[in-house]
């Protein structure tokens, strides 16, 4: 018996630590169902609804086997979505390929991320897991814990800009849409558009067909998706949620320890400069989209 052809997407939403992971996914709720993942307790990174490449809540630079992330992305269903932390391999990347998953994948601001994952750290919530907080706390206050996070710990927890680099590689994949956090939280419409294009262009093609479709077919979406973005203190993980906070936490040494890292390099590679707002920006796409 011949099968009807599933057009229905399926989305691995992806972003680096602390980059709006969970805003992504709460656009894309209001359109698709979670994964209801296996939950493993002595894994993090293998839990319900997630399916990362990092052990330790992501945190650390230790990856988990290939097979642990690829056996939940394999389990997702049309019109589902899982959430990750996953750096770039050459693996991942042909698997998401060649299975007709819309990879979506966030990025934000280094030095918002350093202070996101400070407070973190601070936080005792459930919500704010992060194994070996009191080796970070350990080191002093907010400024020491920056610092920290910077420049990093150990070779088990390395500095922003060196985990970063795992994950930069997605930018150049040409199966995957990068979106800017600063995009999503403060212009969602059209990253919403472009999301739901992507989307229901990446399932037809493992039937070897393509879809276009107009913006009137996909605006009640959208507009869902742009309403959701408007409950935002939702997000387990939620603080403020806004762009440019670094300022005020910056000190002369964070700066100092941010440009001797390579930060400065990627901010100008990213389109992130002391002098742009975020409207100026030059905006970063990684592939052509279907026209809407």
């Amino acid at each position: 018996m011949n099968e009807t052809p599933n057009y229905e997407a399926r989305l691995y939403l992806n972003g680096f630590p602390k980059a709006g992971t969970h805003l992504l996914a709460m656009l894309c709720h209001a359109c698709f169902a979670p994964l209801e993942g296996v939950q493993d307790e002595a894994h993090p990174a293998f839990a319900a609804g997630w399916s990362g490449t990092y052990t330790k809540h992501s945190f650390s630079s230790e990856r988990v086997p290939l097979e642990w992330t690829t056996y939940q992305i394999s389990r997702l269903r049309h019109g589902t979505y899982l959430k990750a932390h996953a750096g770039w391999s050459k693996e991942l990347a042909e698997f998401l390929r060649l299975t007709g998953t819309a990879h979506v994948f966030v990025y934000r601001d280094l030095r918002d991320v350093a202070v996101s994952q400070t407070f973190h750290i601070l936080n005792d919530g459930n919500a704010f897991k992060h194994s070996d907080k009191e080796r970070y706390r350990a080191l002093g206050g907010f400024d020491e814990i920056l610092s920290a996070v910077i420049m990093g710990l150990d070779d088990e927890y390395r500095g922003l800009v060196a985990r970063w680099e795992e994950y930069a590689p997605w930018l150049d994949d040409d199966d995957t849409l990068a979106l800017r956090f600063e995009d999503l939280r403060y212009d969602p419409a059209p990253c919403c558009e472009q999301i739901l294009s992507y989307a229901y262009a990446r399932a037809p093609q493992i039937y070897g067909v393509e879809r276009d479709f107009v913006v009137g077919s996909i605006q009640q979406y959208v507009d869902a998706m742009v309403e959701m973005a408007t409950h935002r203190e939702s997000s387990p993980t939620f603080r403020k949620g806004e762009s440019g906070g670094w300022v005020e936490h910056f000190k002369s040494r964070h700066h100092y320890q941010f440009d001797q890292t390579g930060g400065q390099r990627w901010l100008r590679k990213l389109g992130y400069t002391e002098q742009d707002d975020v409207e100026a920006r030059p905006k970063i796409r990684v592939k052509d989209l279907p026209i809407l």
